[in-house]
Formats: structure tokens, C-alpha cells, sequence
């Protein structure tokens, strides 16, 4: 699955751009790098997952792990924001699965199938309709 990661220049927001095939080791590497890299720990987010066609190869478990690393408890971790770009229903739902398993460490995550609402909420901290944070909303 190739995956881009781009740091936008004029705000402090990265997009990860996913698309082909997703399984559990394309995301174990993908927070590998993004670990090592000081600029994605401070920076708010957008996971792009609209060009994902097939995430059979991705666990509920590797899911769950993310959303609960350690790292996740550092306080600028809490602090950031991420907005989970999917157009599908298993896409949104998985973005939903990992917004509620994180919810005590990452309370600023949204799942919006929305380019517009994802940066919006990235950049600049605008809550799509009907996001309560702090816990996972309906």
C-alpha cells in the first residue's frame, strides 16, 4: 500500500494519504516512522483513507493496539487533533472503532467523510456537526 506523508507549510497539519490495500503491517510501519519523526509529534492530522480499496488485511487488534500505545498517553499527543478522512462504511466504521478506543488519550479525533470538514477540524479546530470530544459521539 504506498502511503504519502505530507506536512502542509503554512499550518501545523500533516495528511496521510493511504490508498490500495491496507493490513496490519502497513500501519505498524507507518507509526514506526512517524515515531521517529519530531514534526508529527506535535502536528494535527488528516488520515486520508478515501483511496483505500481493500482493508481485509487490517485487525481489529492492530487497531485497538494503536489506539492504545504508549506514546499516546504524552501530553502533546493528547493535545493534537485528527480528523480520519474516509468516504466508505468499513473505512468510516474503523476510523469510528479507533476514535472510541482512543477517546481517553486522543480526545480530539473526528471521522467525517468530508475533505473540507477534515481540514477544517485539522488546521484549525473546528468541530464537524455533531462531534462531542472527549468521548466518542454517534
Amino acid at each position: 500500500m504506498p502511503i504519502e506523508v505530507v506536512f502542509e507549510p503554512d499550518a501545523p497539519v500533516m495528511w496521510v494519504r493511504m490508498e490500495g490495500a491496507v493490513a496490519d503491517a502497513d500501519l505498524d510501519r507507518l507509526a514506526t516512522g512517524l515515531l521517529s519523526d519530531e514534526r508529527a509529534a506535535v502536528c494535527n492530522a488528516v488520515y486520508d483513507l478515501r483511496a483505500c480499496t481493500d482493508l481485509g488485511g487490517l485487525s481489529s487488534e492492530t487497531v485497538r493496539r494503536l489506539a492504545r500505545a504508549p506514546h499516546c498517553r504524552d501530553e502533546r499527543v493528547h493535545a493534537i487533533r485528527i480528523a480520519i478522512l474516509a468516504e466508505g462504511d468499513l473505512a468510516f466504521g474503523i476510523g469510528r472503532m479507533f476514535q472510541t478506543l482512543a477517546s481517553d488519550r486522543m480526545p480530539n479525533v473526528a471521522v467525517v467523510r468530508d475533505v473540507a470538514a477534515a481540514r477544517a477540524f485539522a488546521a484549525e479546530g473546528v468541530a464537524p456537526p455533531g462531534h462531542e470530544f472527549g468521548a466518542a459521539s454517534a
